[in-house]
């Protein structure tokens, strides 16, 4: 009895992945329509619809699948590097604290990726340059 009640977990675990990756998928379509181009600078930390991801890969939260990202690097206006955030204590190398929003937060470093402008969706906040140029070294530190 007890097999066969794993089993139907896991089914179950499975049918509730399938339709959370189907809601990101619709969200990501009317994203995808929207086509905007915020005029984010590089140093902001922006609210973006990370999505519904794949393993280790770090998802957004809440209905939207968002988070908040670091611009690290704008490309052109419509493409740029981002680095997520979490609220999760963590130490370095692969994350770097920072504070915000009256609280500690969490780089996600190793998570950095390059994605559409249309995804970042409202401003949070903008880190001071000092402090931008700390995360770049520790990005490049990580990153040799």
């Amino acid at each position: 009895m007890k097999n066969n009640s794993n089993k139907i977990r896991g089914f179950e675990k499975v049918a509730q992945e399938e339709i959370t990756f189907d809601k990101w998928n619709n969200l990501k379509k009317s994203l995808d329509l929207k086509k905007t181009n915020k005029q984010a600078r590089e140093g902001e930390i922006w609210w973006c619809g990370v999505g519904r991801n794949v393993g280790s890969e770090i998802n957004g939260e809440s209905q939207f699948f968002s988070r908040p990202v670091l611009i690290y690097k704008r490309y052109s206006e419509y493409l740029i590097k981002v680095i997520p955030v979490t609220s999760k204590e963590h130490t370095p190398p692969f994350y770097y604290r920072t504070f915000f929003e009256g609280r500690d937060q969490y780089l996600a470093l190793h998570q950095s990726r390059t994605i559409s402008s249309s995804r970042i969706y409202s401003r949070i906040c903008e880190l001071g340059t000092e402090k931008f140029q700390e995360i770049k070294r520790a990005w490049t530190n990580l990153n040799q």
